[in-house]
């Protein structure tokens, strides 16, 4: 239910954001294979081809979480920093939560963009 509200969220950031572009009618929603049909109202394809997907809020979230929402929305290239500042590189992605996002919240982001998520681990305060 969590993952429904999360693209739910996400498919609304992304009217939002397109209200403020002047050439928002000519955003079309991208097809994706049936497993990932659920995001398709999250990605759109702009008039030149740009494919891009509202930046969902993932501060707070746990980072496995974030991980799955944003590969769900074609996103693969993350860099993941150690919100302590102590190089660490999570292993195992469930012990860690999502302290800081860069692109903010509801950023219309190119499929191709990096994507940066700051994280500690869950006991941690960030």
């Amino acid at each position: 239910m969590a993952k429904a509200q999360a693209v739910a969220a996400a498919a609304v950031s992304v009217v939002l954001g397109c209200l403020a572009l002047t050439s928002c009618t000519a955003f079309a929603p991208v097809d994706h294979a049936p497993g990932a049909a659920s995001t398709s109202a999250a990605v759109l394809v702009h008039p030149d081809g740009l494919t891009v997907f509202a930046m969902p809020p993932l501060v707070g979230v746990n980072l496995e979480v974030a991980r799955d929402q944003l590969l769900a929305l074609g996103s693969s290239i993350l860099d993941q920093r150690d919100a302590k500042g102590l190089g660490r590189s999570p292993v195992i992605y469930s012990g860690w939560k999502v302290c800081a996002q860069d692109p903010a919240p509801g950023a219309l982001v190119p499929i191709g963009q990096m994507i940066t998520l700051t994280a500690a681990k869950l006991a941690e305060a960030c």
